[in-house]
């Protein structure tokens, strides 16, 4: 309850995760922020907890932009990640 609803929180989780269980974590965090007011969304991953879906580049990218209100979308280049706005 001490975390600012000013922030706009993104969030990964994944129901596969052994070592940072989803419903004892996301789960309780975003719904206790949501209840306050906060803008938070969750990207939904799958598989433990350092599996490859966890690193998503263009939707960090794509969230960064949206809390800087940019348009358009970031740029992929070969898997490295190009700000191109």
């Amino acid at each position: 309850d001490q975390l600012p609803t000013t922030t706009r929180y993104r969030m990964v989780t994944s129901p596969g995760d052994t070592w940072v269980r989803e419903s004892e974590n996301t789960s309780k965090l975003a719904a206790g922020l949501s209840a306050r007011g906060a803008d938070v969304t969750v990207l939904q991953v799958h598989g433990t907890h350092d599996d490859p879906s966890h690193f998503d580049v263009e939707d960090l990218l794509g969230f960064a932009a949206r809390c800087e209100g940019r348009k358009g979308e970031p740029v992929l280049d070969g898997g490295t990640a190009n700000a191109a706005w």
